[in-house]
């Protein structure tokens, strides 16, 4: 079984990690979300793709250099997670809380995870995932690379993993070799 889970809203019709791309998303059938987190200068926690407001602002300023009220100025449609949660934060919506950024991110995040029935906290730090994981959260591991992706399988077991488009014919190699009982990949 698997979940279609819309990656930052519906983002080829709308602003990615917007309310506009969120409802689309969920007028479209989607029950599970996926957002980009990022914590701002002044501690806030908003949904943000990039290290800069660059691709979708024109402006080359780091996302975390910024406070709320300048982010919000160039960027109109910014929403943070507590406004993202009260918008959708219910309990027949599955959300992906993917951290940009390292433990001071999450620690922003991790209050709004007992408003979830179905939370998934998703990094490319595999430092961070790793106490995620120790603390009992589900956890997604995000993976780019064939090295990384077999530290996770080797690292931990049963891990949730997203692996790049990149990975899909490796992953398709190892699902047959394990199919066909060789253990040992």
């Amino acid at each position: 079984m698997f979940t279609a889970i819309a990656h930052r809203g519906d983002n080829r019709r709308y602003t990615e990690n917007t309310r506009a791309a969120f409802d689309s998303s969920l007028e479209h059938g989607f029950t599970a979300l996926e957002l980009d987190l990022v914590r701002i200068k002044d501690g806030t926690v908003v949904l943000f793709h990039d290290d800069t407001l660059e691709r979708l602002c024109g402006v080359s300023l780091n996302a975390r250099d910024l406070t709320y009220h300048q982010f919000k100025a160039a960027f109109p449609e910014l929403l943070t997670l507590y406004e993202f949660m009260a918008l959708y934060g219910r309990n027949d919506l599955s959300l992906n809380f993917e951290i940009k950024g390292d433990r001071y991110t999450f620690a922003g995040v991790e209050p709004y995870l007992s408003f979830c029935t179905d939370p998934l906290i998703s990094s490319f730090d595999l430092d961070l995932m790793r106490d995620v994981r120790a603390a009992g959260l589900p956890a997604g591991f995000l993976v780019h690379t064939g090295p990384e992706l077999l530290s996770v399988l080797r690292d931990f077991p049963g891990a949730r993993i997203h692996a790049s488009h990149e990975l899909v014919p490796l992953l398709y190699g190892l699902q047959s070799a394990l199919a066909a009982g060789n253990h040992t990949v």
